[in-house]
């Protein structure tokens, strides 16, 4: 749930992750499938869990686990939750699900996850605390809005998750501005890798399905045998 004034900024259509990625599993075999991010403090780790092992047997075990503590007040208000205290929930919550993906406990959550000992656990968010949250319980750490030198400061601070991911947009034909060169792509990438980023999400500006279409292949036909070589 969105709350109304922020329609306008966030968009009103937010698509419930798992179901949608149960129906992307369906119609695809080798994506990966990853909720970017789920709000972990809004359920219980049980319900997760079952859930999150059903998408990865659907999907022969192709699910990451994306999660983050929230940051939207009026959510937690409306769900009765405690705001100023997701951030400890949400360390409770993975070290539960650690426990029921184990098999530890009184209660069996079947299916279990298809790939072991658990699927991949991506921890968003922008401060020390989130990627500390990621060395201690994830696999990698999924900032947003974070400059990659500050980025670099955290990781030399808190200590390397061994992946992080980084959002980043691309313009090869020029959608929403001037057409970004291949060189001007290559030096994006170079310098987010330079931060210890290991994968990039990217997005590219577009006005319809044809456009994105357009930019995915020039980028792909580009920029990416070019930015394979970096290693």
């Amino acid at each position: 749930a969105v709350p109304r004034r922020a329609v306008a900024a966030m968009g009103g259509i937010w698509y419930a992750p798992l179901p949608t990625l149960a129906f992307v599993a369906a119609v695809t075999e080798r994506l990966a499938l990853c909720t970017h991010v789920l709000v972990l403090p809004y359920r219980h780790p049980l319900h997760v869990a079952r859930d999150v092992g059903t998408v990865d047997h659907l999907s022969g075990g192709r699910i990451i686990l994306g999660v983050g503590t929230g940051h939207l007040r009026a959510e937690f208000s409306a769900l009765g939750l405690d705001y100023d205290g997701r951030g400890t929930v949400t360390d409770a919550y993975l070290a539960e699900l650690e426990r029921i993906w184990a098999g530890e406990g009184d209660l069996v959550v079947l299916p279990g996850p298809v790939q072991t000992p658990r699927p991949r656990v991506w921890i968003g968010g922008n401060s020390a605390r989130s990627l500390r949250r990621a060395c201690e319980y994830g696999d990698g750490w999924v900032p947003w809005l974070i400059e990659p030198e500050r980025m670099r400061e955290l990781i030399q601070m808190q200590g390397h998750p061994g992946e992080v991911v980084y959002p980043a947009t691309f313009d090869p034909l020029g959608r929403g501005g001037p057409p970004q060169p291949v060189d001007a792509c290559l030096e994006q990438l170079a310098r987010l890798r330079s931060a210890g980023i290991t994968a990039v999400t990217a997005g590219f500006p577009s006005a319809s399905v044809d456009e994105l279409v357009a930019q995915l292949e020039a980028f792909a036909g580009e920029v990416m045998p070019h930015a394979a070589s970096m290693g």
